[in-house]
């Protein structure tokens, strides 16, 4: 049976293999597999009910991967609506289109999935984390209320919130102020003539800083997420939270014709994030995970995939560190020193880095490159379809160019 808050607080020989500080997406996770590896947890949670929040709205590709592999994506199912294909525009017309697998999901009923998931055996304590004493053994984590979880190994899953971090002398280090603006609303499609499951439409003047723009169905609705590389003070921003629908049609002008009859049913959830790397993170007893270690661009998609790895790879190191005594800093900077969390991370951001150039520098080279590589889209994709009967997404685009 589940020890109470009292017997939390009480207790001098209860100490936890694993304290998880923070009951969002990689939180979560982290607790359901260490939770059905039958280690001892307790997750820390401000909310009894996690709010809803506008972050990754949609799953897939290799997140899709990592859910599997760690036994997590058929408890989250059940929660989402698929996305079996998919076109992709520009300038309002065809640029290629393909079969997913993918699935809409808002970041609040994700997170739901994901805590319907953790173990009965789990503990979970409703406060407010103030501090956290580190050691080379055990770690003491301090609540507002006086009480006090102790556990071998704490780990930080507390997204952008700074406050803990500087508590244990973690340091930020930015690499983009301002890196990526998103928006996200929710449209009723027409009752006719709205006949494409999912749509991507990319930017079309250069250096406007418009990535693309995301429709794909949520419930029976249509969600639509629009990503830019501008600044929250740009007064585009004003005109997308005044009329979506109005601005994401300014923007890019070849939209009108895609998106007519549909109207405005929830929103616009407005979202900027910084890229940033802690630093001063190998300490005795405490690791950082997901955003709370560093944070990814939501145009390139990769928040989710890099905290799911980070749970990957640190369920792995950590089923070994809990075999043996002591939890120092040579255990922990094996997390850090992962080749495979490495690299994941890394490429997040070198994709990060070129997203952005793509979509914000108007020299010659890099809008011919941009142009080039949505032509070879264009060919790719009419080679693919030759011989095929015609399909609904053929016909949106009769009269085909890139510009």
């Amino acid at each position: 049976m589940a020890m109470n808050e009292r017997e939390i607080t009480t207790s001098t020989d209860n100490i936890f293999d694993l304290v998880i500080v923070g009951g969002g997406f990689a939180g979560a996770a982290l607790a359901t597999v260490m939770g059905r590896k039958g280690h001892r947890i307790a997750v820390i949670d401000v909310n009894e009910t996690f709010p809803q929040e506008y972050r990754a709205e949609k799953i897939g590709g290799e997140q899709l991967d990592l859910l599997r592999r760690l036994g997590l994506l058929e408890g989250i199912l059940s929660y989402t609506t698929p996305v079996r294909s998919m076109m992709n525009m520009r300038r309002g017309f065809l640029v290629d289109r393909r079969e997913v697998e993918e699935y809409g999901i808002l970041y609040h009923d994700n997170v739901a999935a994901l805590r319907a998931q953790i173990p009965g055996h789990v503990d979970r304590v409703i406060g407010r984390v103030v501090d956290i004493e580190l050691s080379a053994e055990t770690q003491r984590v301090i609540l507002n209320d006086g009480r006090i979880v102790k556990g071998r190994l704490v780990v930080l899953a507390t997204g952008v919130s700074d406050a803990l971090r500087r508590r244990v002398g973690v340091t930020r280090r930015m690499v983009q102020k301002n890196q990526c603006f998103s928006a996200g609303w929710t449209i009723a499609p027409p009752t006719t003539g709205f006949d494409f499951p999912a749509l991507t439409v990319y930017g079309e003047r250069a250096g406007d800083g418009v990535d693309y723009l995301s429709f794909f169905p949520l419930g029976k609705n249509m969600r639509a997420n629009l990503f830019m590389f501008t600044e929250p003070r740009n007064p585009v921003v004003a005109e997308i939270k005044a009329d979506p629908l109005k601005a994401a049609g300014a923007l890019m002008p070849g939209l009108g014709k895609m998106i007519r009859g549909c109207t405005l049913a929830e929103g616009p959830s407005l979202h900027s994030v910084d890229l940033y790397i802690c630093e001063n993170v190998r300490q005795n007893g405490l690791v950082l995970i997901g955003d709370a270690f560093r944070t990814s661009c939501p145009a390139v998609g990769s928040g989710l995939t890099c905290a799911l790895q980070d749970v990957e790879r640190l369920a792995i190191h950590a089923d070994a560190w809990l075999a043996t005594a002591g939890m120092g800093q040579p255990k922990i900077q094996q997390f850090y020193d992962d080749p495979i969390k490495n690299a994941m991370d890394a490429r997040a951001h070198a994709l990060a880095a070129s997203r952005r150039k793509a979509a914000i520098d108007a020299d010659f080279l890099t809008v011919a490159r941009r142009n080039a590589r949505f032509a070879a889209r264009v060919v790719r994709d009419r080679i693919r379809y030759i011989g095929r009967p015609s399909s609904k997404g053929r016909s949106k685009a009769a009269d085909l160019k890139i510009s």
